[in-house]
């Protein structure tokens, strides 16, 4: 049985596969993607693991997963894997260095303007003092040094690797 062809174009039988995603403009997600696209999807995929891991161990990695905190990284995951899946190359990248940028300032804002306290998220267990607590919303998204560290390192991640693919396309052209 021969599988639809989204694309509405001929496919040689050696090419036939199951195509599980329609990507944007005419593409599918089993085809070679670029460098901002897999680290949106990538990136997509660990936000979104990491959100509804915090609704089931709130602490995961010394963090202060609080719902609202959960539902943050949900759709943060869902928008990166937008911005990997169905969008084209220079879109991605924006995406990237935009999501970068932000966690990187929200990880150093937490370091810098953070002072000892209890983050007390409703719904966490009680945690010990932290020495760069801040609260964006009381009892609904109070974060810690746990939380600003992987902000540093997500935006480590997702700067770097832009860094590499903004200079390989810099080559190219």
């Amino acid at each position: 049985m021969a599988l639809p062809n989204p694309v509405k174009q001929p496919l040689k039988p050696e090419t036939q596969r199951p195509i599980l995603i329609q990507g944007g403009k005419g593409r599918d997600v089993l085809e070679e993607q670029s460098i901002p696209q897999k680290l949106a999807i990538t990136m997509g995929v660990f936000l979104l693991t990491f959100g509804l891991i915090g609704f089931v161990a709130p602490t995961f990695l010394s963090t202060h997963l609080s719902t609202a905190h959960n539902l943050l990284h949900l759709a943060l995951g869902g928008l990166a894997l937008f911005f990997g899946l169905f969008r084209d190359t220079p879109e991605a990248l924006v995406f990237d260095w935009t999501a970068g940028s932000l966690f990187g300032a929200a990880g150093i804002f937490g370091f810098l303007f953070g002072s000892p306290g209890i983050p007390n998220n409703v719904g966490m267990p009680e945690m010990s003092t932290d020495q760069f607590a801040i609260v964006f919303a009381p009892s609904t998204l109070e974060l810690g040094t746990g939380d600003h560290i992987l902000n540093l390192v997500i935006a480590s991640v997702f700067l770097i690797v832009s860094a590499v693919a903004t200079q390989k396309e810099n080559r190219k052209g």
